[in-house]
């Protein structure tokens, strides 16, 4: 297998445009790995020598076609593989037969990645990324079973943290490829703070909890109400914020309802503006139960929002002094008077917080991936 360390100098220019398709085996939704493809990939495509294509595993809202058209992507739905993978496959396969693509970057976080990379395979696709966004996943015995066989179909494996890294490739070799953040979309506003307190009908008088995440297990939504109960009956102007969308939302809203807090939780849904809401929040909390990075952890701290997550979150991702870190078996007690601790705290980034943040800009890290793509396949041009 092709598994080089990415190289540190500049990538050398192609004569040819490198023709890169993504393909998010969770689909195109409000998720972070979309959210990492769509925005690398906007930058890259102002780049004469590559051409990005998406493919989603599932069906798309009118919301993210939306997107996608006004940023030139160009995608193309191929729904079916979780109740159909053969026929998945088979589609798939065509497709990439048809297009002639150089490289096919593959975004999950299990062997089951074995689909698509085997369909690039045998498609004759010769970069093929594998790249890890988790540190567990939904099928543990499938991707027990797949493992041997994936190891074997990927020629290059990234992964959005150290940690993400080992839960997939062992010990074989892999790069680090952080998600980006846009730092100055995500600097703090006291216009944005102002305008969504004004529409929710909240004031400075009020201490405003956020959250931004689907509904769903890993998120551990159940104790962050639990957490936010705790805080409310003590400052009863407190309001909480979550962001998202996601099958266990139902059962949140039933919990809110038997807590009588249904006045003071604001379900959002999915929102495209996420900046300006964190501008509006004075503590995110995020008490996963397992988180790959976390983008918009790193997000919360561009805006300089203090935070308070749980140890299961990357400590690579604490690019600040805002980050507090807790047990979950610390409890609801604990975890209520960090919140509330943290809730003090300004909205001042010190210099050596904006340079760790800087590391992090989306410019950054779309350039680096850019230069994955090309060293990729001048190290494939050069075996042939």
């Amino acid at each position: 297998m092709i598994l080089k360390k990415l190289p540190n100098h500049k990538a050398p220019t192609l004569k040819k445009r490198i023709r890169v398709l993504h393909v998010p085996t969770s689909g195109v939704n409000a998720g972070g790995i979309t959210k990492f493809i769509i925005d690398t990939m906007t930058i890259m495509v102002g780049k004469e020598e590559l051409d990005c294509h998406l493919v989603s595993p599932k069906g798309v809202t009118e919301a993210f076609e939306a997107t996608l058209t006004d940023s030139q992507l160009s995608l193309k739905v191929i729904a079916g593989r979780a109740k159909n993978p053969i026929v998945y496959f088979f589609r798939l396969w065509s497709y990439m037969r048809q297009h002639d693509f150089d490289s096919v970057h593959i975004h999950g976080s299990s062997a089951l990645m074995s689909l698509e990379l085997l369909a690039a395979r045998l498609s004759g696709i010769k970069v093929r990324i594998a790249h890890s966004h988790n540190i567990t996943c939904d099928h543990p015995f499938l991707h027990r079973v797949l493992t041997p066989f994936f190891r074997r179909l990927y020629t290059h494996a990234l992964a959005c943290s150290h940690d993400a890294g080992k839960w997939l490739f062992a010990e074989d070799d892999f790069t680090v490829i952080y998600n980006g953040i846009n730092r100055q979309r995500f600097s703090f506003s006291a216009d944005d703070r102002s305008d969504i307190r004004r529409s929710l009908g909240l004031t400075e008088e009020n201490l405003v909890l956020g959250h931004v995440g689907h509904f769903n297990a890993q998120k551990n939504h159940q104790f962050l109400i639990d957490i936010f109960q705790r805080i409310a009956q003590e400052h009863p102007e407190a309001r909480l914020l979550l962001i998202g969308t996601g099958k266990l939302e139902e059962d949140i809203r039933e919990k809110v309802g038997r807590l009588h807090l249904s006045q003071k939780v604001f379900f959002l849904g999915n929102v495209s503006d996420v900046y300006r809401y964190l501008s509006a929040m004075d503590v995110f909390v995020l008490p996963s139960l397992f988180e790959g990075f976390s983008i918009v952890l790193a997000e919360a701290q561009a805006n300089a929002l203090p935070a308070v997550t749980s140890h299961h979150t990357p400590k690579t991702v604490a690019l600040t002094s805002k980050v507090q870190y807790l047990g979950l078996d610390e409890g609801v007690d604990v975890w209520a008077s960090e919140v509330m601790k943290q809730s003090s705290k300004d909205r001042r980034l010190s210099k050596e917080e904006e340079r760790q943040l800087a590391l992090f800009d989306i410019e950054t890290i779309s350039n680096t991936l850019y230069h994955y793509y090309v060293a990729g396949l001048l190290e494939t041009i050069k075996e042939r």
